[in-house]
């Protein structure tokens, strides 16, 4: 399956829009929740902390768990349920994207690029998928992708970046429309770049 024909996949746009929803909705939800928390500062702390990063979490893996197989580029493979029957599984899942919503912004100058955690995210989330789908198949399977690859994804996590600024600028720290609207894009533009991983993975499978 070629790029073009991945981005196109009905699968594929299924996911994007239940991305979007779910985004919103939790976005919705905290514009309206904001001005009663915000005033508390312990209810702030652990509503940027936790509660806004758990969000963020579940609007992703509901991405990834509508598109899969796609993002390998295959058009079948084991079920989600098959990959994530075994115990502790989803449970691995969740913790990893959460534990790295919690710890990349404390690296220096990530705090600035929400695309390029949530971008690394998305890359943690498929490879571990990937690494599943390779012990259902009883495979040994790489997580690294190849050099080409792995240049694409560093230009367009740069590029994404720049075009989500470009497209819609952030100003100042209140949540407001713009802002959402800013999260949203920053998790559209990340998908070349999950396709371009995903790709490169499920190339081992043939």
């Amino acid at each position: 399956m070629s790029f073009v024909d991945l981005l196109f996949q009905p699968r594929l746009l299924l996911a994007l829009l239940a991305f979007v929803l779910v985004s919103s909705l939790f976005a919705l939800a905290e514009l309206r929740l904001e001005p009663h928390y915000h005033q508390y500062p312990a209810s702030a702390w652990i509503a940027d902390h936790i509660f806004i990063p758990l969000a963020e979490v579940l609007a992703l893996l509901a991405f990834l768990l509508l598109a899969y197989p796609v993002p390998y580029g295959l058009t079948t493979a084991p079920g989600m349920l098959e990959l994530l029957s075994a115990d502790g599984r989803i449970t691995d899942l969740i913790n990893l994207l959460f534990l790295l919503s919690l710890l990349l912004p404390l690296l220096p100058g990530l705090g600035r690029l929400p695309g390029v955690v949530l971008l690394v995210q998305a890359l943690a989330a498929t490879a571990l998928l990937f690494h599943w789908l390779g012990q259902r198949l009883q495979l040994e399977v790489s997580l690294a992708p190849g050099w080409l690859a792995l240049g694409l994804i560093l230009i367009w996590a740069w590029v994404g970046q720049r075009l989500v600024r470009r497209l819609a600028p952030m100003q100042g720290e209140a949540l407001t429309p713009g802002r959402i609207l800013h999260w949203h894009l920053t998790g559209a533009v990340q998908l070349p770049a999950i396709l371009i991983y995903g790709q490169s993975l499920g190339r081992q499978l043939g």
